[in-house]
């Protein structure tokens, strides 16, 4: 008896598929993938770029400096590259000042973690900072006028590299815990030039306003208020009942 057949009929027990059967499927999973594929590379081609920063996590550099308590601790090194101001924090989600109290306005030593994007930097600190004799400068402040920056309001630590992407809805609670350990806030955006700018938030006369920023932080925001250059930071100084939400 013939029990051949015109039919495609495959049991998986078979060592392989009638050849018929096999193209018509090799066609169909094509023809599925291929616009899987293509949305999966257009998904990328519009994704953001990371930020340009740096976490040198794990590297501990000893670094001497000039200290500043207020408004958040930050300290000033000359090296070859010239002066620079850096923002200080500590190890985690935590500020520095437990680390930096009584230092104010002496010649310090420590070690620490480099976090940079650009111009801004921030130190980890690793320890406490410890006075020593130096002879780095006493930066007087620039005073630049009133400024309007429309942008956002992040964590410092986070958005200079410790986290990327370190601001934007998504960030919002890794940022608002930060703030919360006392890391000092910044406003990032354009000013009213529409050139880009980030600096430190604080009230009138410097005072910190931790609380109030809570409620805006990875909102878009505009600030409008004094700048003042301490090397190569930016301060700015508002009302916090100034502080508009903008749309996006």
């Amino acid at each position: 008896m013939n029990h051949r057949s015109d039919h495609d009929f495959y049991i998986g027990y078979q060592p392989e598929a009638p050849p018929r059967l096999a193209s018509a499927v090799r066609w169909q999973v094509g023809a599925l993938l291929a616009p899987a594929l293509l949305a999966v590379l257009l998904a990328a081609w519009n994704q953001e770029s990371p930020a340009p920063s740096v976490y040198e996590y794990g590297t501990s550099l000893t670094l001497r400096g000039r200290l500043h308590e207020h408004p958040f601790p930050h300290l000033v090194t000359v090296d070859g590259a010239g002066v620079r101001t850096w923002l200080l924090g500590a190890e985690y989600k935590h500020g520095a000042d437990g680390l930096v109290a009584g230092l104010d306005g002496q010649e310090v030593e420590f070690t620490a973690s480099r976090i940079h994007r650009g111009e801004h930097g921030m130190l980890e600190l690793h320890q406490p900072a410890r006075a020593i004799t130096g002879h780095t400068p006493h930066l007087q402040p620039e005073v630049m006028g009133p400024r309007t920056i429309t942008g956002e309001i992040v964590d410092s630590k986070c958005w200079m590299g410790a986290m990327n992407p370190g601001e934007g809805p998504t960030h919002r609670l890794c940022a608002l815990r930060c703030l919360r350990g006392g890391l000092p806030p910044m406003i990032t955006g354009v000013d009213a030039e529409g050139q880009p700018v980030a600096a430190l938030l604080t009230g009138p006369g410097g005072v910190r306003m931790d609380s109030v920023l809570w409620s805006f932080t990875a909102a878009r925001v505009r600030v409008t208020g004094p700048v003042r250059r301490i090397g190569t930071l930016l301060l700015l100084e508002t009302d916090p009942a100034s502080i508009e939400r903008v749309d996006r």
